[in-house]
């Protein structure tokens, strides 16, 4: 899944095959690469595949009825990944993202902001995100 803007840059890619042999159920092992004003993040995550197609659900919502307001949220269902898109009746998407990482020791260590888009860029966040589930069930 990728979403890229001018200021804001977040990559998840699946991980190697034997990860996804030890995730068990509908759990999706991903690598999170986020960039935002000179700050990076780059760790692994996991989050429901369900949790990943109602995103791309959310976000056909939105791109279906533009001039409408609504929100598509992607949450784990344990710390790693918080993004939400808000879009308002006029003018860009709104998108607000929290991203943890455990680091050693126990502390956890967190990346946060917000961001805009327009509404054109949904098509291509909507790919990305069945083109990464594809690649997790192969």
């Amino acid at each position: 899944m990728n979403i890229v803007t001018p200021s804001f840059r977040l990559e998840l890619t699946p991980v190697a095959a034997e990860a996804r042999e030890a995730a068990a159920g509908d759990w999706v092992r991903v690598r999170v690469r986020a960039g935002i004003c000179g700050f990076r993040a780059d760790f692994e995550a996991r989050t429901q595949g369900e949790s990943l197609r109602r995103f791309e659900r959310e976000l056909g919502a939105l791109q279906e009825a533009p001039a409408r307001a609504g929100r598509a949220e992607l949450a784990c269902d344990e710390p790693g990944i918080d993004l939400r898109l808000e879009m308002r009746e006029a003018g860009p998407i709104t998108g607000h993202f929290a991203l943890e990482s455990e680091r050693r020791g126990g502390a956890w260590t967190t990346l946060s902001g917000t961001f805009e888009l327009e509404a054109e860029a949904l098509a291509g966040i909507r790919a990305s995100i069945v083109a990464l589930l594809r690649a997790w069930e192969a």
